[in-house]
């Protein structure tokens, strides 16, 4: 009898990750070629998930926005539907501090749908005068998620 030890939740996002990778047309083409695809939704945005699972009830799923030539893998629940995949692809956003352009980003979950933060007002944030707001990057990303997922990452 086969056993295996579950993985944690942080190896299952470290092994599976939930942010979207950008990908060309022939990659997005090799998947839905490889094996039969499962909830293909065809359309202005085109996805569709791997019929094998990855782990447990997880698989991948791919997209591709034909209006903007871009596509996107990411693992989902099996079975999602294309409201939740569509959700998790990114979008323009306001910021919540300014209301400027934030940027084209993934939707973090504890901002209202169409808002983020852009990078001026992150540097603003973490700023001297202000640092004693956020008590490391923890906090500061449980508000307003991941640097290049969710908001611009700070320039090299």
């Amino acid at each position: 009898m086969n056993t295996y030890e579950p993985l944690t939740r942080a190896e299952l996002a470290e092994k599976y990750p939930r942010t979207p990778t950008p990908i060309d047309r022939e990659r997005f083409m090799e998947m839905l070629e490889c094996l039969p695809p499962d909830n293909w939704n065809m359309g202005r945005i085109e996805s569709f998930q791997l019929c094998e699972l990855a782990y447990d009830n997880i698989t991948l799923t791919c997209v591709w926005d034909h209006t903007r030539n871009e596509g996107w893998q990411f693992y989902t629940e099996h079975g999602a539907t294309p409201a939740q995949i569509r959700a998790q692809l990114p979008r323009q956003l306001k910021c919540s501090v300014c209301a400027e352009d934030a940027g084209r980003w993934v939707q973090f979950h504890n901002q209202d749908t169409g808002w983020g933060i852009c990078r001026k007002c992150v540097d603003w944030i973490k700023g001297p005068s202000r640092a004693h707001m956020y008590e490391g990057h923890e906090a500061f990303n449980r508000c307003y998620g991941l640097p290049g997922v969710n908001y611009a990452p700070p320039p090299v």
